[in-house]
Formats: C-alpha cells, sequence, structure tokens
C-alpha cells in the first residue's frame, strides 16, 4: 500500500494532530453546501490558490493545468462531487480508528511534502503498519508529482518491486 501527501483522520498516537486542525478548507469543505455555494463562479481564484499556496513551487503546476482543472470543477455536478470526499472525513476518522486497533500487516509506503503535511503521513503509516516506509520529501509542497515527479516516480517504483518479492 502506498500513499502520498494523504492526510489521516481518527488515529490516536503519541504528536498526532487530527489535520482539521491545521487545515481550514478539510472542515470548510465538510460543509458542502456553503463550500459550493462560496466557490461556484469563482472556481478559477479557488483553484489557483490550492495549486500555488499548497505548493512549495508555485509555478509546478502550469497554468494550462491549472485552466484544464477549472473547466473539469465548472461542469454541472463535479464541484459537489470532488466535495464529496471532504463530506465522508468523519465517517473516515472513525472507519480508521477502528481499522487502526490492529496494525496492518501489509508493506506501507508513505511520503508527505515538507512545505504541506510533513511526517503526518509517516509517522501515520508507522502508528498503523508494521512495515512503514518513506519520510519527508523537502522542498515540497502538496503536488508531489508535479513538484518532485522523479523522486516520487523512482520511490514508487522501488517499493512496489520490492513489495512484489515480498521484501517492502
Amino acid at each position: 500500500m502506498s500513499t502520498i501527501e494523504t492526510p489521516f483522520f481518527g488515529l490516536d498516537f503519541p504528536g498526532y494532530v487530527d489535520p482539521r486542525v491545521p487545515y481550514w478548507h478539510l472542515g470548510m469543505h465538510m460543509n458542502m453546501d456553503i463550500t459550493r455555494f462560496l466557490v461556484e463562479g469563482r472556481e478559477q481564484q479557488y483553484l489557483r490558490h490550492f495549486f500555488r499556496d499548497f505548493a512549495y513551487n508555485p509555478q509546478a503546476m502550469p497554468e494550462e493545468e491549472v485552466a484544464l482543472y477549472v473547466m473539469q470543477m465548472k461542469q454541472p455536478g463535479n464541484l459537489r462531487a470532488n466535495l464529496n470526499h471532504y463530506g465522508y472525513i468523519p465517517q473516515m476518522a472513525e472507519q480508521t480508528a477502528e481499522l487502526a486497533k490492529e496494525k496492518l500487516k501489509v508493506p506501507m509506503l508513505a511520503w508527505g511534502g515538507s512545505h504541506s503535511f510533513g511526517s503526518h503521513c509517516f509517522d501515520s503509516a508507522k502508528a498503523i503498519s508494521v512495515n512503514a516506509s518513506g519520510g519527508v520529501i523537502e522542498e515540497c509542497g502538496h503536488w508531489v508529482f508535479e513538484e518532485k515527479t522523479q523522486f516520487i516516480s523512482e520511490e514508487l517504483q522501488a517499493f512496489w518491486k520490492r513489495a512484489g518479492r515480498g521484501q517492502a
């Protein structure tokens, strides 16, 4: 199992901070109808904020790719569908808390960007898996695949290769 820049909800270990505390948008997005009301018609400004401000390198996401995301989000029903992920956070936290009572036996790879979730991803992976690897990617924000493409591709390939041999 691999997870890149993924927040973990519902865990309980020393030093754990629920991601809803430091990341304002998670709580806001959980209120899907209010968020939709505030964002509709402003999709470009809203998405640009996330692609620029949640990056270590604000230019990592080219303007033409931002425009594609904006075009998709403006399609009927897409904004609401995107917010459904956030609306599910309370249930996700409950399920994760229940599942984490016994550590996972499968290998787990977890990376977080130094200027985003940082050690949260790897620390959470260590708390829920007997075989966790990964860490913090320096000079990287939330958009790992855009900011550190080569690094994360190599890490994933090596992990899957080790996992295929039962050595991850």
